[in-house]
């Protein structure tokens, strides 16, 4: 049987949870709250939430079965969280016989070790889920999964793969190819000193938000005529990440600009003024570029919007649009 330390689960961000259930996070001062409940307050840094309209309060775990309407089990909502880290095969119940329980050696394996999901022997769904429901261009996704940056699971999800330069995973995520059923999730084991990257030894670096949001990106810049192995890539999968840009940048001295390519709303527009400070820190000043998608929150509504444009112009040539 394999052990998941119990802390692991808790250290799932409140603020993604939240995301995922729908809930939309408002900056208020140091914290959160969300707009659809604005009783709760969410501390990033603690990872912990208090609802002042009834006082509950707690981790993570507790988020979820409040998000349940407390009509779910503590169990139910550890294994929710489980699914979201790519932890199911994990047991979290750890016997009471010291014998039994397992080593801190078992329990720092689970961090260390990232174990990618099994392949599927084709590509139809993550192929039709990225080109038909988001919009990416086919041969973005040709390039992907020729590079070993993307694949499909045998459950169908689509799998993006950070390597290093010896082609090892070094960090992965899935997403849900359904669109009823929104998956999305980190796969444990995966470094977040990196997080997902694409190095074309370039002299610059463009970060997103999430790993679709970076193959959007790379349309609307090819859209625009830009060369995409002029530049490196990173996803840092969420806002609370940014260190592993101040990690990049220690790594790869070469790389000169950084184009902060985040989503256009409070949370995308906090996280540039921090990475700018942490690159400020790091002697970037003067050489962090913001992109920020113009007509909507992130890169994939905007590549919907120019993908319209296009389509439009196409079918009516020479008319104002």
């Amino acid at each position: 049987m394999k052990y998941l330390n119990f802390d692991t689960i808790k250290k799932y961000p409140i603020l993604e949870y939240a995301r995922i259930e729908g809930f939309t996070p408002v900056k208020r001062g140091s914290e959160y709250t969300l707009k659809e409940h604005d009783s709760i307050v969410i501390n990033h840094i603690t990872n912990k939430f208090f609802r002042n309209s009834t006082g509950q309060a707690g981790s993570v775990i507790d988020f979820a079965m409040f998000c349940a309407n407390n009509e779910i089990s503590l169990e139910q909502a550890v294994e929710r969280i489980k699914e979201l880290q790519g932890l199911g095969d994990f047991a979290y119940e750890i016997d009471e016989d010291p014998k039994q329980q397992p080593s801190n050696e078992q329990k720092e394996s689970v961090d260390k070790t990232l174990v990618l999901p099994e392949r599927a022997n084709n590509m139809r769904r993550t192929f039709a889920y990225l080109t038909k429901t988001r919009g990416i261009d086919a041969d973005t996704v040709r390039d992907w999964a020729r590079s070993g940056n993307l694949y499909q699971d045998v459950k169908g999800n689509c799998v993006f793969v950070s390597r290093d330069e010896a082609g090892n995973a070094v960090f992965a995520s899935q997403r849900g190819t359904n669109t009823e059923k929104r998956f999305v999730a980190d796969l444990a084991g995966s470094d977040y000193s990196k997080c997902f990257q694409i190095n074309n030894t370039a002299n610059t670096l463009v970060i997103t938000e999430s790993t679709i949001d970076l193959m959007s990106v790379q349309d609307v810049m090819k859209k625009k005529g830009r060369d995409l192995k002029d530049y490196n890539y990173m996803s840092i999968n969420g806002v609370a990440k940014i260190e592993a840009v101040e990690q990049y940048v220690k790594v790869h001295p070469d790389v000169n600009n950084v184009v902060l390519a985040y989503d256009n709303d409070a949370a995308g527009i906090e996280a540039v003024g921090k990475t700018r400070e942490l690159l400020d820190n790091e002697g970037y000043t003067g050489k962090t570029t913001e992109f920020l998608p113009p007509d909507c929150k992130d890169w994939n509504n905007q590549l919907e919007i120019y993908n319209a444009q296009q389509n439009q112009a196409a079918i009516m040539p020479g008319e104002d649009r």
